[in-house]
């Protein structure tokens, strides 16, 4: 996490204090060309989804939309990841990480 945290200070998409203000956490916050990035990234990811859902129909898409549901719960089981450290990896949150998790592979 911290190394990809790195890289995104590095590349100027997000800014962070040099020494945590309670405990260890050291709190990110996107810059305002980090947010233009996140936006055509949930841009570029939306027409993805669209294009890889076209041939199926609504079941088959709830079906499928279950099964990673199930995969996404194993991994966080077997990695022991919290739902907050899962959407930070992933860069996605809640229903959509699901759908995002599996573009990124």
């Amino acid at each position: 996490m911290n190394a990809l945290l790195q890289t995104l200070e590095r590349e100027g998409d997000v800014t962070r204090t040099a020494e945590a203000p309670v405990g260890k956490v050291i709190p990110a916050r996107l810059t305002p060309q980090g947010r233009q990035r996140l936006q055509k990234s949930t841009a570029a990811v939306g027409s993805v989804e669209v294009r890889m859902l076209a041939g199926m129909t609504e079941t088959e898409q709830s079906d499928a939309f279950r099964a990673l549901q199930s995969m996404v719960r194993s991994l966080r089981e077997k990695d022991d990841l919290t739902a907050a450290d899962w959407d930070l990896r992933s860069g996605c949150a809640s229903r959509a990480a699901v759908r995002c998790t599996l573009r990124q592979t």
